[in-house]
């Protein structure tokens, strides 16, 4: 029997989520790959569900996560069904942010860091800061700014290379 809310998995698509009840029916895929007939490489998640209705909020937050990091390119092909790697050089916390946040560098020397604030659609919100730090922890505000309640991304760039790291502000 079909069913609008279930979706089957085909030319190179993956499952992702199974429906509790019956573990034939898919709630979830994703692909990564060059679509059929076409001769670029995409990404597409594709949920049976409005994203909104996972609850709680944290499970809601570790699937949007877990999105991220496939569309990201930092898990290759997969959405992080398995558990995240967490980032070796760079750590920003509390996760999620009510006003004030702190990031860590690892540094082994000091160098000039930009840590640049975009929303979900990847339009930069502010330039936080753009110095010369040294190893250790830094605390940088966004009590100062507007900013709605939502997912954002911390662009930290240095001479070596950048990284985004996905954040929820509260």
């Amino acid at each position: 029997m079909s069913y609008p809310d279930v979706v089957s998995a085909v030319n190179g698509g993956v499952a992702d989520l199974h429906y509790k009840t019956a573990t034939t029916d898919l709630a979830g895929i994703h692909y990564a790959g060059v679509y059929p007939g076409g001769t670029k490489t995409g990404k597409m998640v594709y949920l049976c569900f409005p994203f909104e209705t996972i609850y709680p909020a944290t499970a809601r937050d570790t699937v949007m996560k877990r999105i991220i990091r496939f569309f990201d390119g930092t898990s290759g092909t997969t959405t992080g069904v398995n558990e995240l790697t967490e980032v070796s050089n760079v750590k920003l916390f509390p996760n999620p942010v009510q006003g004030v946040f702190q990031i860590e560098f690892n540094l082994v020397k000091a160098e000039r860091i930009q840590v640049e604030v975009y929303d979900a659609m990847g339009k930069s919100i502010q330039l936080l800061t753009d110095q010369t730090f040294s190893e250790g922890v830094h605390q940088l505000s966004l009590s100062s700014t507007e900013w709605s309640p939502g997912l954002y991304f911390a662009a930290i760039r240095t001479a070596s290379g950048s990284k985004r790291i996905p954040f929820i502000k509260q």
